[in-house]
């Protein structure tokens, strides 16, 4: 079962992915952006439990409701895919 303390980690490792998928050039190079994303992804797959990475999704697919932003939008839809979580 998880925890309000892994809720929130899971929330903000969220935030992480979002920010370095959306932001542009002058707030992140696009480079180091990839390089972030890739050693999440990597992170996710190789530590997180299976449940820590259902949270991570479910959590996703929650924001979803609410958001209004079109690319965040395609970020949290194409989260399971664009980090590699296609086998959970």
């Amino acid at each position: 079962m998880m925890t309000n303390e892994s809720n929130t980690l899971a929330e903000l490792v969220l935030d992480e992915i979002v920010f370095f998928a959306v932001c542009d050039d002058e707030i992140c190079e696009q480079r180091t952006a990839i390089k972030m994303l890739e050693s999440i992804s990597y992170t996710l797959k190789k530590d997180a439990t299976p449940n820590e990475r259902r949270t991570l999704l479910a959590i996703a697919q929650n924001r979803l409701k609410s958001e209004t932003s079109a690319e965040i939008r395609d970020v949290l839809l194409n989260l399971k895919e664009s980090i590699g979580l296609l086998t959970d």
